[in-house]
């Protein structure tokens, strides 16, 4: 395998301009960022040929370029391609210490998956922790989306372009807020919210005093810096845009830390057992729409409810030529009863319908899905 310096032979060096014409299309194209680097991915058939990833290198000024996959802009068409190579830095000189590149190195060029996703990624990670938790306790997700798709940092080094981006964050983190989700966290925390419909103060509100600086103060940031945008800015000079903004999204990521922990303490739940509670529910319990059939089975199972569970027989039963191979699933209870779980299916009325077709050709298993308790957390005093 080629090693790095090898690999980085590959790499285009462009100004960060260059996504400007993907970012203004967000209908045909996908930009997903981080702090590390990022890809440019085409929507619809008539884009579908774009899939260009790139790194973000540092230079010895402080700004950040492209470090572009050349083969990636190769294969585009000539015209689109030329895009790309308008913006390619002639003599470059980097930063010698670059940690966020030195990761999208890792994974990109070496193969290593053990490089560390940045705040871009961890927010909404986060996010979905919080919902997972807050719908647990509460029926309700504290915030409307996961994620947003025009999240990214700024695409240029100055103020317009930092202000764009903190906008994309307002909506996700401030606009995104429920109030109805806060009024049961402050019916169940036992506070009277001042303004319900004011969510960013209604949070203040709830939070512990000790909490207000580092969960509040940093989404209050990006409010204030959202409120930027009306008017005429009184002078647009260059600044270091892009790190300013990761400073501000790993603030937030920390916000979302404490605020975690708080409320799992709160509701006496862990977050992470939440989440992978509702992703088992969604993935692999099924919506019931209609009852059994026939419908008397149902009651034979409720015969279960509220015993205890003594042992469990599972595994494969014993072939028969007249029925399908098939595994088969016995609970046995501490009074003594006991309820068996097969598998019927309609294989002995395909085969007789078909020459040369036995039962015993189909096979059919019971698949075990576990979906985790919330584990409870001891309350903070």
């Amino acid at each position: 395998m080629a090693n790095r310096a090898d690999k980085s032979r590959l790499l285009l060096y462009l100004d960060r301009r260059a996504l400007a014409v993907y970012r203004s299309e967000p209908a045909k194209y996908v930009l997903r960022e981080d702090d590390m680097g990022g890809e440019v991915l085409g929507k619809d058939p008539a884009t579908n040929h774009v899939h260009v990833g790139f790194g973000h290198r540092r230079l010895e000024d402080g700004t950040v370029c492209l470090a572009v996959f050349a083969p990636d802009v190769v294969r585009l068409p000539s015209k689109e391609r030329q895009l790309w190579l308008a913006h390619r830095l002639a003599d470059p000189r980097f930063l010698q210490n670059d940690e966020p590149f030195e990761r999208w190195c890792s994974r990109n060029l070496n193969g290593s998956w053990e490089a560390e996703d940045g705040p871009i990624v961890r927010i909404p990670a986060a996010i979905s922790r919080i919902n997972a938790l807050t719908e647990h306790a509460l029926g309700t997700a504290l915030w409307r989306s996961e994620e947003h798709e025009l999240l990214n940092y700024p695409v240029a080094e100055d103020p317009e372009s930092y202000s764009q981006a903190h906008l994309e964050l307002y909506r996700l983190l401030i606009d995104g807020l429920r109030k109805e989700s806060l009024l049961a966290i402050s019916k169940h925390v036992g506070v009277t919210l001042t303004c319900a419909s004011k969510t960013l103060n209604s949070l203040k509100e709830l939070l512990p005093p000790q909490l207000v600086d580092t969960v509040h103060t940093p989404l209050k940031t990006c409010a204030e810096l959202r409120n930027k945008k009306h008017g005429v800015p009184s002078s647009i000079t260059a600044s270091p845009a892009f790190d300013t903004f990761h400073g501000d999204l790993v603030k937030v990521e920390n916000a979302l830390g404490e605020l975690q922990g708080w409320l799992e303490s709160v509701f006496g739940v862990r977050a992470e057992t939440c989440l992978e509670r509702k992703q088992a529910m969604e993935t692999f319990f099924g919506h019931v729409v209609g009852p059994p059939r026939p419908e008397e089975k149902l009651a034979d199972l409720q015969l279960a409810v509220g015993k205890t569970i003594e042992k469990v027989v599972f595994g494969e039963e014993e072939a028969r030529p007249d029925i399908h191979q098939a595994e088969a699933m016995e609970i046995h209870f501490t009074d003594g009863s006991a309820v068996s779980i097969r598998v019927n299916s309609n294989a002995e009325d395909l085969a007789s319908g078909f020459d040369g077709l036995h039962p015993g050709d189909f096979s059919t298993w019971l698949d075990v899905f576990w979906a985790p308790a919330a584990r409870h957390v001891e309350p903070t005093p």
